[in-house]
């Protein structure tokens, strides 16, 4: 008869307890990880303003009315249509193609307070303006009138 052959692995005691700590420490970086993403709901408001902005200028870049008023609040959305409905071009807003080229966006100082939140947006060479969303549903939406609720 032939010894059966010696496991390769063995499951000493040492073993075994450098297995449940792993176990325990993965264990407890989980839990870590889900106590901060419950508690800091704002960080995906946060990343979802930053999405409306840039989703914002690249409307504006199209020149299309019907994109930029999808991005708009309802209110805000309301004056942009009568203003282009009483043949105003609210598309232009006085910028030259030029000025429509595609230029970077960045975002900087994002505050949320409840339904309403503000950002500084600055499109180099331009100086920073402070942008303000009011969320509807739940999309973030560019929405001046907010920036009296805003306080």
């Amino acid at each position: 008869m032939t010894d059966p052959s010696p496991s390769r692995f063995q499951l000493t005691p040492a073993r075994m307890i450098a297995l449940i700590a792993v176990f325990v420490l993965v264990g407890i970086g989980c839990a870590v990880a889900l106590v901060i993403y419950l508690t800091q709901p704002e960080r995906g408001d946060d990343a979802r303003i930053r999405s409306a902005i840039k989703d914002f200028a690249s409307a504006v870049e199209s020149g299309s009315a019907a994109q930029v008023t999808e991005l708009l609040c309802e209110e805000e959305a309301a004056t942009f249509t009568d203003r282009a409905s009483a043949g105003e071009d609210p598309d232009s807003g006085g910028q030259s193609d030029v000025d429509r080229q595609r230029r970077p966006v960045d975002v900087s100082d994002v505050v949320i307070r409840g339904e309403v939140a503000s950002a500084l947006v600055a499109r180099p060479p331009s100086e920073p303006r402070r942008l303000y969303f009011r969320k509807e549903g739940d999309r973030w939406k560019v929405c001046a009138p907010a920036a009296d609720q805003f306080g």
